[in-house]
């Protein structure tokens, strides 16, 4: 699990994923220049939505 970011939201993962920890950030058209060490931006209190359960199909067959 890595940190959020308060402001920051990354179009590619879907979420607030912080570009410290980001595995795509070298190839990122946009990451964040700053580091949760300078920016003070990490939010600590943020929780990813929980994913519903299922099969991961949009429109399963019947």
């Amino acid at each position: 699990m890595g940190r959020y970011c308060k402001r920051f939201y990354c179009d590619e993962r879907g979420d607030r994923i912080c570009c410290a920890d980001c595995h795509l950030r070298r190839d990122c058209g946009n990451p964040c220049l700053n580091h949760p060490s300078r920016c003070g931006l990490e939010d600590v209190n943020y929780e990813r939505p929980k994913r519903r359960g299922g099969s991961g199909k949009l429109n399963p067959k019947k």
